[in-house]
């Protein structure tokens, strides 16, 4: 299992446009496929967009960057609540606080 960090962009216009913690998560599982290997994901959003830790079950760490790119912008394409989003970054280089929260105990949002 590899954890991959994904930067969602909130456009100026979709800032105003409520999006949370368990919504986006459930956006997210809703546009992963079976060979997508999504197992977790955490979400922490802030007025600019949100942070993701997806922890997918793929044989290669490249496997897993390109999977968590294409699953981010399925996920981007195919829900209206993301209309104006962008795909700001993905790849597994931590996000330091954002990976601590995801990894310690506390009330993450994982589905």
């Amino acid at each position: 299992m590899y954890l991959v960090t994904t930067r969602l962009e909130a456009g100026c216009a979709s800032r105003s446009a409520q999006v949370d913690e368990p919504l986006l998560a459930s956006l997210l599982r809703e546009a992963a496929g079976p060979d997508d290997g999504l197992e977790h994901v955490y979400v922490a959003c802030d007025p600019r967009g949100a942070d993701l830790v997806l922890f997918l079950l793929q044989p290669r760490l490249g496997q897993a960057e390109a999977v968590a790119g294409r699953l981010s912008r399925r996920c981007l394409g195919r829900a209206r609540q993301l209309s104006g989003w962008s795909l700001g970054h993905y790849g597994t280089d931590l996000v330091p606080t954002l990976s601590e929260r995801a990894l310690l105990p506390g009330p993450p949002v994982v589905l």
